[in-house]
């Protein structure tokens, strides 16, 4: 929640006084935007979540069909992996999210100080979750190895560059991008 609040802070791009201001009565939630979050980038955070989960179940010696309890470690490990793994790929979502057209690059991936505190804070309350004994209690986790940690990590780079692919497609106009894919 903090990354998405610092976004507040993020400054302009820098063509966007030469765009024609939106429509009075545009919507803040337009139907590309959601599209865009649904179909685009909620998928690949799912598919993250989902891949982390069962490395850690199939390492753990899990097998299909196979069901563990709610307080079975294998259990905890894997789900809490899926929810390390769709918070890692939030981290690209809130880098993806500094632009609606320019490259994120082009501004600079360390310019907004807020969001870096934020995605800080974010990664200090993760492995509060992960690794502190009393948090696992309340939240329902189990500590879990930094390798599962960085098995999402090429998801959220993935994340990131569909998402530079997309704001490349709308500086050249392409008209299917611009048509579904322009919030």
């Amino acid at each position: 929640m903090l990354p998405a609040i610092a976004l507040g802070k993020e400054k302009g791009e820098g063509d966007i006084m030469k765009r024609p201001p939106r429509a009075r009565e545009e919507k803040l939630l337009t139907p590309p935007l959601l599209f865009t979050a649904y179909a685009v980038k909620g998928p690949v955070e799912a598919i993250a979540g989902f891949f982390c989960y069962f490395a850690v179940l199939f390492e753990g010696g899990w097998r299909f069909g196979e069901q563990l309890a709610n307080n079975n470690p294998l259990y905890m490990q894997s789900i809490t992996a899926f929810f390390s793994a769709v918070i890692i790929c939030q981290i690209a979502n809130v880098f993806a999210s500094r632009t609606r057209y320019q490259s994120v690059f082009s501004m600079g991936l360390f310019s907004n100080r807020m969001v870096l505190i934020g995605i800080a804070s974010e990664i200090l309350i993760l492995a509060f979750i992960i690794w502190n004994p009393s948090a696992n209690l309340i939240f329902n986790t189990s500590p879990l190895d930094l390798r599962y940690l960085l098995i999402a990590v090429p998801f959220a780079i993935l994340l990131l560059g569909i998402d530079e692919l997309r704001k490349y497609l709308l500086r050249r106009n392409v008209s299917w991008v611009t048509r579904y894919l322009k919030w």
